[in-house]
């Protein structure tokens, strides 16, 4: 039907009703309306058609392309090509109603405008809506008429006025509000949808940012009822709890995280076998015993996709008696699991390994830093079983270490910031460390996803990968570009590249000055991890089999990994072909959701970072400071601080010379003195100001 209704549209160049069609198609084949209206829904979802005043225009996909655009608060835009990055001029009177970060459909126009060297082009349709609610303070006009002030940096330039208010707005508070229409270039409507409090008190500004990514607070009644209805804890008298899975209670299991941890995915023990191997056992928290299929809980963690963490706050994928409670590996505390035993031999390779449920008992719960303290100086305030254990847990780690660096595994190690709070204010920014028990733990969480995964795979049925696609030979040839200006001779091909390739280089680098931004060139050449039911592999992991099992308390696809192993290798399900086809169906709009989802919180966690570092740095303005170039751009110079915090040099601070921007190798490069700037460089400035509210930081250069 599709092909017939296209064929119409080309025949008669114009736009068409319903009944247009229908009245078409009726003469060729016999359908019902209601077959019709589906097949049109399904073509305007597919951006083959738009509809607008009752009437379908069809969008032809040698005319017509799929962009994101980003809009200027000046009311400009630019469209970027999804397949191939060419990007396009918008003027504001083609925007369309486009906001900031929207799919839209587009297309060309014939005349180019001389101000620009970009081909422009005109918004014809929002495939998908970035931004569909914001947050904001309510302020009042003198007339007394009230106006949402837009927190979110890219819409603080747009007038606002509310539409189909259904309470009382007070002027001074937060308010969730929902987009309705776009009139004219810089005019919302909106819609109030939540009372989010004062603005002013403690952790409204944090708050803010969580609304304004559309993470989701609060639980259905549904699923607090669910969790209600469960015990606060289990006791070794829970026989129904307990039946058929293996005991490893008096096993020295411990869980190791950070020391502001309250959640407890994972426990962990090494043994020394006879033979030499060791035996690693990691017992997950068995959260799909509670978290039930079509249960509220199920789908409430659906919708939330995963916990988010920020400064000073978590929100929880599961309700707190769940995250922090039955699911939590607590010490002294019967908690059922899923346990993952491998046997680990001398080289690091996995000789064997099966998959089972049990109960266990954490006998202790270390952090972080103390582990690191015992490893250095062999103290602990724990029982000379567990310092036993601790350092046969070590010694596996190097094992491991080892053959993870010969197989090519990237690690790139880039500091990341550690932010001091009090009462909700920053008083210092430094680099968070990674001693040997976050490496540590990493590597047994990977090993034990790569077993899980290669079980799985051997059977050959429906599942969801953890995925990381190779770089592109573009990015690779950019990469090679930008290291040699920084003195650096990659030696990298661009073809059949493999992770040892880019691993041997990293290598040769550790001694390197200013090693850290050579990291974050690499690590911005890779592709983005992703779910999928496609298993292309793990680039970055040198893994040809992954997934994301260590962690369901806090991330949704590790539930359904949980679910799926229980299914495949636990209760050995026998599913019919149309099942296993609906599973692979279901799953894939699992994965994309949760592609969504993760991508959310990372959004939000950057925001509430760049806002909380613009607000500690206003306290800063003046200062000078030693700082290295992270980025150069046509409008200027990134460059960060020793402790993470980073600003821009606008290109209208460089007053000595006229900079022109070098595209094809990211080079500022002066008319006259020909002085260039280029990522790696190290750079004196000083901090000329910062705005908490616009999340923005600009620095000046000293000589």
């Amino acid at each position: 039907m599709q092909e017939l209704i296209i064929d119409f549209f080309k025949k008669e160049k114009k736009d068409l009703s319903f009944y247009d069609i229908k009245n078409h198609l009726i003469k060729i084949k016999s359908f019902r309306n209601i077959e019709l209206t589906n097949e049109l829904k399904k073509m305007v979802e597919q951006n083959l058609l738009d509809y607008s005043a009752e009437k379908y225009s069809y969008l032809d996909p040698s005319v017509y392309e799929l962009g994101k655009i980003n809009v200027n608060p000046k009311g400009f835009g630019f469209i970027t090509k999804l397949d191939d990055n060419t990007e396009f001029f918008v003027a504001g009177d083609d925007l369309n109603q486009a906001l900031d970060q929207d799919e839209v459909i587009f297309k060309i126009k014939p005349k180019l405008n001389n101000k620009f060297s970009n081909a422009e082009a005109r918004v014809i349709k929002i495939s998908k809506r970035k931004k569909t609610q914001l947050v904001g303070v309510c302020q009042s006009y003198p007339d007394g008429k009230k106006f949402l002030k837009i927190n979110n940096p890219k819409f603080q330039d747009y007038k606002t006025s509310f539409v189909r208010i259904n309470f009382e707005l007070i002027t001074g508070n937060l308010y969730e509000v929902q987009i309705i229409k776009v009139i004219k270039k810089n005019i919302l409507l909106l819609q109030p949808l939540k009372d989010l409090g004062a603005s002013n008190l403690p952790g409204s500004d944090i708050l803010s940012v969580v609304y304004e990514n559309d993470i989701l607070t609060d639980f259905n009644p549904e699923s607090l009822k669910e969790t209600g209805d469960l015990p606060d804890e289990l006791t070794i008298k829970d026989v129904k709890e307990l039946k058929g899975r293996t005991d490893l209670t008096q096993k020295n299991f411990v869980t190791i995280d950070g020391d502001g941890s309250k959640d407890f995915d994972d426990a962990i023990l090494v043994e020394k076998l006879e033979n030499g191997n060791h035996l690693l056992y990691v017992s997950i928290a068995d959260v799909t015993h509670y978290v039930t299929r079509d249960s509220a809980l199920r789908k409430d963690a659906l919708n939330r996709g995963c916990s988010v963490y920020l400064l000073d706050r978590v929100i929880p994928m599961l309700p707190e008696k769940l995250s922090n409670g039955l699911c939590s590996l607590n010490p002294d505390k019967i908690r059922l699991t899923m346990t993952c035993q491998m046997e680990i031999n001398k080289k690091g390779e996995i000789v064997n390994h099966k998959i089972y449920e049990s109960y266990i008992k954490s006998h202790a719960r270390l952090t972080y830093k103390n582990v690191n303290t015992f490893f250095n100086s062999q103290k602990l305030d724990n029982d000379p079983a567990i310092k036993d254990m601790l350092k046969e847990t070590r010694n596996l780690y190097y094992i491991i270490r080892d053959y993870k660096i010969n197989k090519g595994v990237l690690d790139f190690d880039i500091p990341e910031p550690e932010f001091i709070l009090e009462n909700n204010k920053v008083v210092d920014i430094k680099v968070r460390e990674r001693g040997e028990a976050e490496k540590l733990i990493e590597e047994f969480m990977v090993i034990a996803n790569e077993a899980v995964t290669l079980q799985i795979t051997k059977l050959g049925l429906p599942f969801l990968y953890r995925v990381h696609d190779k770089p592109s030979e573009e990015k690779i040839l950019n990469l090679i570009t930008q290291l040699k200006l920084m003195g650096v001779n990659a030696q990298l091909t661009t073809s059949e590249i493999v992770p040892k390739d880019i691993s041997n280089v990293l290598a040769k680098l550790q001694q390197f000055p200013n090693k850290q931004i050579i990291f974050t060139l690499f690590l911005r050449s890779m592709e983005k991890a992703k779910y999928s039911t496609d298993n292309i592999g793990h680039f970055g992991l040198s893994s040809d089999n992954y997934t994301h099992f260590t962690s369901p308390i806090r991330r949704y696809p590790d539930v359904l990994v949980h679910q799926y192993l229980k299914d495949y290798l636990i209760h050995k399900v026998k599913y019919t072909d149309k099942q296993l086809s609906e599973i692979h169906d279901n799953l894939e709009i699992w994965a994309d959701k949760s592609n969504i989802n993760a991508n959310k919180a990372v959004d939000c966690e950057r925001a509430v970072n760049a806002m909380k570092m613009a607000e500690y740095m206003e306290d800063h303005i003046g200062e000078e400071h030693d700082a290295l170039i992270t980025a150069v751009k046509k409008f200027g110079i990134f460059a960060a601080l020793p402790n993470s915090v980073e600003g821009l040099i606008h290109i209208s601070e460089l007053k000595n010379d006229y900079y022109v921007y070098d595209e094809r190798t990211s080079v500022l490069r002066g008319e006259r003195t020909k002085k260039s700037f280029i990522i790696g460089q190290n750079i004196k400035i000083r901090v000329k100001g910062a705005d908490k509210k616009t999340r923005k930081i600009d620095f000046e250069l000293i000589n």
